[in-house]
């Protein structure tokens, strides 16, 4: 460590119980945003499947929507896919573009106009 050129302080805690090294300041803050989702299933007893001789599913359970909502858009996004895959895929970029949205918000927020300059 010390040769990548860290400053390494070796102490054992029982010898020393007190650091003097000053720590530094954190600042803490609440994330203002959220995202929130709900899915919606269904049993599709086609998909019947005997584990084993005395465990059986009867059904399986099956995602068909979801819905999508912030705390920026005031407009939730509703899905509704009857392939499961495409209704995952279909989520996530979903919820990528909803998290892209609120990091520019909370960048835009955090680092002040000067900085840009």
């Amino acid at each position: 460590m010390r040769e990548a050129g860290y400053r390494v302080i070796e102490k054992w805690e029982c010898d020393d119980q007190k650091t003097h090294d000053t720590l530094p300041n954190q600042a803490k803050r609440t994330y203002p945003h959220a995202i929130l989702y709900d899915f919606e299933s269904w049993h599709d007893k086609s998909q019947r499947n005997e584990v084993t001789a005395s465990l059986t599913h009867e059904a399986t359970h099956m995602a068909i929507t979801v819905s999508i909502g912030d705390t920026l858009e005031r407009e939730p996004t509703h899905i509704c896919e009857g392939n499961p895959k495409k209704l995952i895929q279909t989520f996530m970029k979903e919820l990528e573009r909803r998290g892209a949205n609120i990091r520019r918000r909370v960048r835009a927020e955090l680092i002040p106009k000067t900085a840009l300059c």
